[in-house]
């Protein structure tokens, strides 16, 4: 495979190289959009898929990443708490940013034109941000117009996905004039990014069989439901075991399932779901909504503290954090400590994968055993077979 096809393969459409270089993308049959053209320095400077940016991913010597401190908790905003996908941290952080003037915008994404679209927003008050919360699972560009926005007066925060923040604090260190822009940086734990046709396959098994007028994938409780209003006024419901179990997440872009940074490395503040762990498991039943807080950078325990004095959050220390994670959010333990295994069993069938140095991918798989690593190389080959690294 030639470079330029490997870069337009495992593309995952961020936008950056249509903000600095007016590349064009194309859409695939999936819904994922992929350029048309590649230019290979610039791609090796910041796709998360260069040969740098995999193995920068697997650095640190813990599993979940360096970090400053972890708690959990929750928005004292007991609506925000209800509406947003968790415990409304993310949300609370930044309108925070915003009210304390740290910032003058966040750079986010929300819903688009259309109700399985996205678009990038720059929020200016606590209403916008609220107004744009919400788990998007679909193609999201957060950085397609990135140098149009930092051009602009003031500065930002920016939540994305882990590879977004990882690729716009690549291109802000090679561009020092617009380092100082972009004050904090905000992220969530990502399981990976669905495709169109995932979203389509879940609106008919909702039994949506009108055009839609609305999607909600989680919210209005934890983790809630996948809703689908119709034109009609009619409204789907799916739980999010199955909605995301059954369907969303098993079809999803082919880098995300080789991603080792679904965790927010590069992030100063990375939320999550805090799940409740019953018999040794998750617990998806319907909760107040809690999140999982790791704090990486001394700006963002600077955050959080200032938060806490103004008691905006209900937050508490997480003493048993590396002990329940592995119960709590068992597919970010398993992918790194298993992505050894999972490319040895590609690497048989003779897929093209990402260039991760398989010494720092060793060191993790000392954090699970012979019995994890033999059901993921067997799953590895199953998922190869039927297409889902294509």
């Amino acid at each position: 495979m030639k470079k330029e096809d490997y870069y337009k393969s495992y593309c995952l459409g961020c936008g950056l190289c249509h903000s600095c270089l007016g590349t064009n993308y194309s859409i695939s049959e999936k819904g994922f959009k992929a350029p048309d053209s590649v230019d290979l320095s610039f791609a090796e400077k910041y796709c998360p898929v260069s040969v740098d940016n995999c193995n920068a991913s697997c650095s640190s010597d813990n599993i979940w990443g360096d970090y400053t401190e972890v708690k959990r908790g929750y928005s004292k905003d007991s609506d925000l708490r209800k509406m947003a996908s968790s415990g409304g941290l993310l949300s609370e952080i930044a309108s925070y940013l915003l009210e304390k003037k740290l910032v003058d915008g966040v750079i986010h994404v929300g819903v688009g034109e259309s109700p399985m679209s996205t678009k990038v927003y720059v929020s200016k008050s606590r209403e916008e941000v609220i107004s744009h919360c919400g788990s998007r699972y679909i193609q999201s560009s957060p950085l397609e117009s990135i140098v149009e926005i930092l051009e602009q007066e003031g500065t930002f925060a920016f939540i994305g996905k882990p590879c977004d923040v990882m690729i716009l604090k690549n291109y802000l260190k090679s561009n020092p004039e617009l380092e100082k822009k972009v004050y904090f940086m905000l992220s969530f734990f990502c399981a990976g990014m669905p495709s169109f046709k995932a979203n389509d396959e879940l609106v008919k098994k909702m039994g949506c069989d009108e055009q839609i007028k609305s999607i909600m994938y989680r919210g209005n409780g934890w983790p809630g439901f996948a809703t689908v209003e119709g034109l009609s006024g009619k409204k789907y419901t799916m739980p999010y075991s199955e909605s995301w179990g059954h369907v969303l997440g098993r079809d999803k872009h082919k880098f995300c399932r080789l991603c080792m940074d679904g965790i927010g490395l590069f992030a100063d503040i990375v939320c999550a779901d805090a799940w409740y762990i019953k018999n040794n498991k998750p617990d998806f039943s319907e909760n107040e909504g809690r999140n999982l807080v790791i704090v990486r950078s001394n700006i963002g325990k600077n955050i959080i503290e200032g938060m806490e004095k103004e008691e905006l959050v209900v937050l508490d220390g997480y003493d048993e954090f590396e002990k329940e994670m592995p119960v709590i959010q068992k597919y970010q333990y398993e992918r790194r400590s298993t992505m050894k295994t999972q490319v040895f069993a590609l690497k048989l069938l003779g897929i093209k994968l990402p260039k991760y140095k398989l010494s720092l991918l060793k060191k993790y798989g000392k954090f699970t055993d012979f019995k994890a690593k033999k059901n993921i190389f067997i799953g590895t080959l199953k998922r190869a077979l039927k297409g889902r690294y294509r």
